[in-house]
């Protein structure tokens, strides 16, 4: 059996990383290095982390996050932080970019651009970054600024801008399956030009899906064209029962490599059903196939 080749997906997903790892290199302030710069500035005024975190009035924890990169301080403390450290807010981010589009969001500013936005993603609190989402009005909207920003949107502010995505192909669900609920990411599949009942298109998607979507998606699948080495990869995401209607309809029709292979993933009545047909039939070299799954006790 010629399984499908999943190549292309670690390719994308490799190539989506570096291009993500190339904007933050460009455009976006590292939480490491803003960190070690807090961590410097605060020694040189001989403060603790404690007394930091009074004249903040954050919680000892919180400087301790910030100084380690976990975490960054709220946007709207960044200004008070500068002036206890005695810096301005561009020389404690290292960017003069980073610090206008602060400036523009701490200030209301009404041409603050979705790129802007996820530049400054983990400086803004979850309501902030969807107000920011709910205006966005760019057409279509730039897959890579979605990725980046998807950690800090919620599933239904993802998935509703994933649709403004132009030429959102299946593999990209695949990076944006992680943020979305399972019903959420069904939707967009059913929806998508690239599904039209193809098994293989979901394959990577399926550890994202609840079993009830995945069986309804792959019983929908089996309208057309049967897939056997991705409907055999895809077993183990599937319900018995799934399984055992997928192959009742598919003996009999020279697909006896696809019914053995999903075999070890049935329910027990299901493969007696199946075996009982086959002797009917006549079937020998089947149900031989069968044989080490059931139980004849």
């Amino acid at each position: 059996m010629k399984f499908f080749n999943l190549n292309w997906l670690a390719d994308f997903v490799q190539d989506v990383e570096n291009k993500l790892s190339k904007r933050k290199e460009d455009k976006m302030f590292d939480t490491k290095k803003v960190g070690a710069k807090i961590a410097a500035l605060r020694k040189q005024k001989d403060m603790t982390q404690m007394e930091l975190a009074d004249k903040m009035l954050v919680s000892y924890q919180a400087v301790s996050n910030w100084e380690r990169g976990n975490t960054m301080p709220d946007i709207s403390k960044l200004a008070e932080l500068s002036n206890i450290l005695g810096v301005s807010i561009e020389e404690l981010l290292g960017s003069e970019k980073e610090a206008r589009v602060v400036d523009k969001v701490v200030n209301h500013a009404e041409d603050v651009k979705m790129e802007e936005v996820a530049s400054v993603a983990p400086l803004l609190k979850p309501s902030q970054v969807e107000d920011y989402a709910e205006k966005a009005s760019e057409e279509p909207l730039d897959f890579s600024i979605l990725v980046e920003m998807a950690p800090f949107l919620s599933s239904e502010r993802l998935m509703a801008m994933a649709k403004q995505v132009k030429n959102l192909g299946m593999e990209r669900l695949v990076v944006l399956a992680p943020f979305l609920e399972s019903e959420q990411l069904s939707a967009l599949i059913s929806e998508h030009p690239e599904w039209k009942g193809n098994i293989g298109a979901i394959l990577p998607l399926a550890p994202f899906l609840d079993e009830e979507a995945l069986d309804k998606l792959v019983m929908q699948a089996m309208e057309g064209e049967v897939d056997g080495s991705s409907l055999v990869m895809l077993a183990p995401f599937l319900e018995e029962t799934t399984l055992d209607a997928l192959a009742g309809k598919l003996k009999g029709k020279g697909n006896a490599e696809t019914i053995i292979g999903l075999a070890p993933f049935m329910s027990e009545a299901g493969l007696k059903n199946i075996a009982a047909d086959l002797m009917k039939q006549g079937d020998i070299k089947l149900l031989r196939g069968l044989l080490p799954f059931l139980d004849l006790d």
